[in-house]
């Protein structure tokens, strides 16, 4: 008995110097040691994971607008626009307006993409009319001729007297003969006097239409003659 308590007592000195040995206490053999926290480092590098993980980066959303052609480019591809014809009339669309026939040009502007132009040669006589835009395209649909009239130049084959309401404007040549020019002004009211609108805008292009006929300047080679009729309303 004695032997074996010896036996025992040299076992358990023999575990204690290899624990110390060891640097842990003969204690930590049998005990569970406890979780230890991460370091800050590690902390960080596990956080900074995590937001990479559950808050992934969004893209730019596309678009399938095309990208914008320079504008030369554009200028280059884009048709050529056609002026708007109306019954005959053309949208001036310039500060001037020049007419192939009589061979004038006039100075309108204040009327450009106000007014319409209408040029018509019917049994060797021809006519220039301007008509002012909200009544005239009124009066296509109503089918009233010459709403929106502001003056006339028409050729005949002689100069009138200017009593009433036609005014000598002086002579061209034209395909080698002589036409008088007559300058014609409206008498009466050619707009839609029940829409204020429409009335106002034939009011603001009529005033105008005197000093817009006398503006005209005759090409060289039609051979221009003003009138000497005091009544004249001659060009340049």
């Amino acid at each position: 008995m004695k032997k074996l308590k010896f036996s025992a007592l040299i076992i358990l000195t023999a575990l204690i110097t290899a624990a110390s040995m060891s640097g842990c206490g003969i204690f930590n053999l049998f005990r569970q040691q406890p979780p230890t926290e991460p370091t800050t480092a590690a902390t960080a590098a596990a956080t900074t994971e995590a937001q990479t993980t559950v808050v992934p980066t969004t893209a730019a959303p596309a678009t399938d607008a095309p990208t914008a052609a320079p504008e030369t480019q554009a200028q280059q591809s884009s048709p050529k626009a056609e002026a708007k014809m109306l019954n005959g009339a053309v949208l001036c669309d310039g500060e001037e307006y020049y007419d192939p026939y009589l061979g004038i040009k006039f100075s309108i502007p204040e009327w450009k993409g106000k007014v319409y132009a209408k040029g018509e040669l019917t049994n060797g006589s021809y006519s220039l009319t301007f008509y002012e835009k909200s009544n005239y395209e009124w009066g296509i649909v109503k089918e009233w001729d010459g709403m929106g009239m502001l003056f006339t130049v028409y050729t005949s084959p002689k100069e009138v007297d200017g009593q009433n309401i036609e005014y000598p404007a002086g002579s061209v040549e034209i395909n080698g003969s002589v036409k008088y020019l007559t300058y014609f002004k409206p008498t009466d009211v050619r707009c839609n006097t029940d829409d204020e609108n429409m009335a106002n805008d034939y009011q603001r292009m009529y005033k105008l239409q005197r000093q817009y006929f006398m503006s005209g300047v005759v090409d060289a080679d039609k051979n221009y003659k003003p009138s000497s009729n005091p009544n004249a309303v001659n060009l340049k």
